[in-house]
């Protein structure tokens, strides 16, 4: 990709830019508070400024890593004053699907600071061994939310599986006893199961669960949100 003949920038003066130009307007545009998208130029610029950031005689040197630290500190900032916010006092189904809502909002951040980003991860991953750019913003969600979630999620997730089994008991109680109940969790089995023979599941395992050899976060945290996936889907056709 061509970058032009643009000059240096230290980290005072390109982070500023990026602030404005690609954090700012991707929060306003994830939240829903706009519907302009990036254009073409947009993103040469945010990424020439990127590019022009990360010293040329040292593209791995220390400012790069303060790129690197500033685009984890923003994820941080997001998902604690933007996603915890939205979720916490929520119950039940309601709860779930503000999780859900904020899972996709936060694929669709990661996906644009990914390519923002790209030429900063070419550059520093493969000499630092760093988590890529996607790993960092997944992690960065996964230790925020689930850590704090985790209790009040699961209990969400109890309470409307309990309810759809309920709805059923009371629609065809001769039903129920030829087993509703194993055909209901057998189903959500079977989704699960789905998923995790999926790209996507394949994806998410490979860059959340180990981080030079260490397991960094375990099943469940990836399994829950695909759990909730799945109860709100058999939950709503439990209402019908």
């Amino acid at each position: 990709m061509t970058t032009g003949s643009a000059k240096p920038l230290s980290f005072v003066e390109g982070w500023p830019i990026l602030q404005e130009e690609a954090i700012d307007k991707l929060i306003h545009l994830v939240e829903g508070n706009s519907s302009n998208q990036f254009n073409s130029e947009e993103y040469m610029r945010i990424y020439t400024t990127i590019y022009n950031m990360c010293d040329k005689n040292n593209r791995a040197g220390p400012e790069a890593l303060k790129l690197y630290s500033q685009y984890k500190k923003t994820i941080e900032d997001y998902v604690s004053s933007k996603v915890l916010p939205s979720i916490q006092g929520k119950e039940d189904a309601i709860l779930l699907q503000e999780l859900l809502k904020r899972w996709n909002n936060h694929k669709t951040m990661t996906w644009w600071l990914l390519r923002f980003f790209y030429y900063l991860e070419r550059c520093l991953i493969p000499k630092t061994r760093l988590p890529t750019i996607q790993e960092t913003s997944y992690l960065v969600f996964y230790e925020l939310v689930y850590g704090e979630m985790n209790d009040r999620v699961r209990d969400a997730v109890i309470s409307l599986v309990e309810e759809c089994l309920k709805n059923e008991e009371a629609r065809s109680q001769s039903y129920l006893r030829y087993g509703t109940k194993h055909k209901l969790l057998g189903g959500l089995l079977a989704t699960l199961l789905y998923f995790l023979n999926s790209d996507a599941y394949c994806r998410i395992s490979r860059c959340c669960l180990l981080y030079e050899g260490v397991l960094v976060i375990d099943h469940d945290q990836i399994l829950y949100i695909l759990l909730i996936t799945c109860v709100l889907t058999l939950n709503a056709g439990c209402r019908i």
